[in-house]
């Protein structure tokens, strides 16, 4: 019983993302060329300071590390700011006023899950001064690795624990406030694509494991933004209708590059198959563009997923009347952007390619702004989009206005959930809080604990099957026919050994 479900399982694998990312770190070396026109792109009176450890024994190339700053402005051995990095990677990023410092970098050498001053293996003096570095960047700080020491600076942290997912490439989930949804991670995939995807390699990422009942949410940024943009509207959703996954990508690589690996990732159906669960997109500035070439890729093939939903936010070609005026817009200061800028021809035939008709597209943008959108010199006048709503958002970023959001709330719940109601209430009640032994394979366990509920029921008649799949199953249980794989082996051996349990929880529901 594949997942008792219509669709297949996601067929994520972490070699197919680290077969993407190797070849994207490739393909972004000119978009790295070219970052000496991103300075304007930084309002913060802080450095940016990026640089890399050098392990060349490859002593801690599998300990979790960080990277510390200390500085002496104020106190002695102030503690400035850090960043984690897991395992196997060796950029770093670090946010920091002008001054003296000083970089620690720190390995659990004792595997104990605290980083200590007496794990200290590597530092490095750097003075951040405007006379010196005018664009407020430094790079190339790289720090050479030594044999373990004391550090005279006072340490303790715990080392960030990510959990793994049965069906996620590692590291994939992830909370809003992880470390690499910080601001300076963001603004690294503008200066150097590459570092970037040394640090969040996977372009995918969920707040919680893969539920086959909610429909994805893919919610792309716009430039030198992280998944925290969309904070606000994640606290208003649905968590029990929808799952939240994000596109997080350096800004620094170009339109078509991006395109490509979202519709690789999640359109095509080869790395991500939902079958006929449809799929919502909500894209901010920039990721609009993304997902609207994305969208161009579609090869109306059968493994496909069916995006029902696209909704933009401050689409810039809607919102952004400087990119079709002749002027430096915020997007197009990116190097990597500047042809859409010099090119405004290219962005037409993006937009006036039809959509697939499975496909509804709105777009949501400051009212304020759509006054500037009706000049005649603007093709965002034609009829590129299918629905278009204004917003008055004058003293609130659009993202964060509370009527958008609740009207976008509205909006989603016009995607149908293909699974019958009864369905999805069984669904949502979850499973079984039980140690289970390693007989029982992980994806079984999964089954037990995530929706084992649901299985009861089913093997109950409380809901009828929805697929052959569960057709057999119910067979099974009634013993009419026999127990063809290891799911439906451990589910019927689940139903033996925890019969007391599953009868208590009947009881209590009724």
């Amino acid at each position: 019983m594949q997942l008792k479900i219509r669709q297949p399982v996601l067929l994520l694998s972490a070699l197919i993302f680290l077969a993407c990312c190797s070849s994207s770190k490739e393909s972004v070396v000119e978009a790295v060329r070219v970052s000496q026109h991103h300075e304007n792109i930084i309002d913060s009176e802080n450095f940016l300071v990026f640089g890399r450890i050098l392990d060349q024994n490859g002593d801690y190339a599998k300990l979790a590390k960080a990277a510390v700053a200390y500085s002496d402005k104020f106190a002695a051995e102030q503690y400035a700011d850090s960043m984690f990095f897991k395992a196997g990677r060796s950029d770093f990023g670090l946010e920091l006023p002008e001054g003296h410092y000083t970089i620690v970098i720190y390995a659990d050498i004792n595997a104990d899950g605290l980083l200590t001053q007496s794990e200290a293996v590597g530092q490095r003096e750097i003075v951040l001064s405007r006379s010196n570095f005018q664009k407020r960047v430094q790079t190339h700080v790289d720090i050479h690795l030594t044999a373990g020491y004391t550090s005279e600076r006072p340490l303790s942290m715990m080392v960030p624990q990510i959990p793994e997912s049965l069906f996620f490439p590692s590291g994939s989930i992830r909370s809003l406030d992880d470390l690499i949804f910080e601001q300076e991670i963001a603004t690294l995939g503008i200066y150097n694509p590459a570092a970037f995807m040394d640090i969040a390699s996977g372009l995918f990422y969920a707040l919680e494991e893969e539920s086959i009942y909610k429909i994805p949410v893919i919610f792309v940024h716009g430039t030198g933004e992280t998944a925290k943009t969309f904070a606000h509207i994640i606290n208003h959703l649905d968590r029990q209708r929808y799952q939240p996954w994000f596109f997080y990508y350096p800004s620094g690589v170009y339109l078509d590059q991006l395109a490509a690996l979202f519709y690789k990732i999640y359109l095509s159906g080869t790395i991500i198959a939902k079958g006929d669960t449809p799929l919502i997109v909500v894209a901010h500035r920039a990721g609009a563009v993304i997902v609207r070439q994305a969208v161009n890729h579609y090869q109306k093939s059968v493994p496909e997923n069916k995006v029902k939903l696209v909704v933009t936010i401050n689409d810039p070609l809607a919102d952004d009347p400087l990119l079709n005026r002749g002027k430096k817009s915020a997007m197009s200061q990116l190097s990597a952007w500047d042809n859409l800028h010099r090119n405004p021809d290219q962005l037409k035939k993006i937009y006036q390619k039809p959509l697939p008709e499975f496909v509804s597209e709105q777009v949501f943008y400051t009212a304020a702004a759509d006054e500037e959108l009706h000049s005649s010199d603007n093709f965002a006048e034609q009829q590129v989009y299918s629905q278009r709503f204004a917003f008055n958002s004058r003293h609130t970023p659009l993202i964060e206005n509370e009527e958008m959001i609740t009207f976008l709330m509205r909006t989603l719940n016009q995607v149908e959930n293909p699974y019958p109601q009864a369905h999805i209430q069984q669904l949502a009640r979850g499973g079984y809080d039980v140690n289970l032994s390693s007989q029982y394979d992980p994806f079984t366990q999964y089954i037990i604990r995530s929706m084992g509920k649901y299985i009861i029921a089913l093997a109950h008649g409380i809901i009828e099957p929805n697929n052959p799949d569960q057709v057999h199953f119910v067979r099974v249980v009634k013993g009419e026919e026999t127990a063809v794989s290891i799911v439906e082996m451990g589910l019927i051996k689940f139903m033996r050994e925890y019969s007391e349990i599953i009868d208590a929880g009947s009881h209590s529901d009724n």
